[in-house]
């Protein structure tokens, strides 16, 4: 009996070893990143080769790392999304792929990325999941490539906005300490904003005493882009350069009598031809023809 009962367990441990075997030539065929995750245990139970080689570990070495392995190898800021997927596979049907992107710290301490699908593997016989298979693909080089192609469109597009902005608000020097700075379409906040500090910049740069604002171009002047304007004219009168308002229309006039927006205190003229002679006049300068 005794005999028997030793018989059936060399049987037993010998079929145990061979569907070992067959095990791992099934995930070998696979040929991707592969992983076995008890859910009872908290621990993976395989893991291949060649994920244990891209991380610097030996496979045996991972699942030594038991219930540790994800302080060991997850990211901190990965780590919330990685068990929200492993609690969605414990949810799902026996054919459906949960898929997630995390990044897993090498032995070296360097970071990989990983595109990780799982799905259920074995389940208990009341039918919860025991096994997770992980098949996961080193994704590092896509990411890599997917930030830089960011940061690149990104400074291009900040590029294309600050010229959009120098576009939008020209400095345009006429003789020794004259500028005149003509603005077309709206102006919102944002773009008061450069209009200031493009004025101020150019102000510095030309050694500017006066500054002609043209609004010709300007569509649209209501109380926020008159604040906007005032606040421009009081920066350039804080650098000793006295500003004139040219280009107010007939409309806009009446826009501003309508709204109540003192410009009384402003030099104010119809048009940039007036707002030049008046800038040379005040520079003791004649025009002749």
């Amino acid at each position: 009996m005794t005999q028997t009962t030793s018989t059936q367990q060399n049987h037993r441990s010998t079929e145990k070893t061979f569907q070992e075997h067959l095990f791992e030539r099934a995930f070998k065929s696979i040929g991707d990143l592969v992983y076995v995750y008890d859910v009872i245990l908290g621990r993976s139970v395989y893991t291949s080769a060649e994920l244990g080689l891209v991380l610097g570990y030996s496979a045996q070495e991972i699942i030594d790392m038991g219930n540790q392995i994800t302080v060991k190898l997850e990211h901190p800021e990965d780590y919330p999304k990685v068990l929200d997927a492993l609690e969605k596979v414990q949810r799902a049907a026996d054919n459906e792929i949960i898929e997630v992107e995390h990044r897993v710290r090498r032995v070296s301490g360097q970071w990989r990325w990983m595109h990780d699908r799982m799905s259920v593997f074995t389940r208990t016989e009341d039918g919860r999941v025991k096994e997770i298979l992980g098949i996961m693909q080193d994704v590092t080089s896509q990411k890599d490539f997917e930030d830089e192609r960011e940061r690149l469109l990104q400074q291009f597009l900040d590029a294309q906005k600050q010229a959009m902005l120098e576009l939008s608000t020209p400095i345009i020097p006429i003789i020794d300490q004259i500028i005149i700075m003509p603005l077309v379409g709206s102006i919102d906040t944002s773009r008061a904003q450069e209009i200031t500090r493009a004025l101020l910049r150019g102000i510095t740069d030309h050694r500017a005493s006066i500054v002609i604002i043209d609004i010709t171009g300007v569509p649209v002047v209501d109380s926020g882009v008159a604040d906007h304007l005032n606040r421009t004219i009081q920066a350039a009168q804080l650098k000793g350069a006295h500003t004139v308002i040219t280009g107010i229309s007939d409309a806009v006039a009446e826009t501003i009598v309508d709204l109540g927006i003192d410009w009384s205190k402003l030099e104010t003229l119809r048009d940039l031809q007036s707002g030049l002679i008046a800038a040379f006049k005040r520079l003791g300068l004649r025009i002749s023809r």
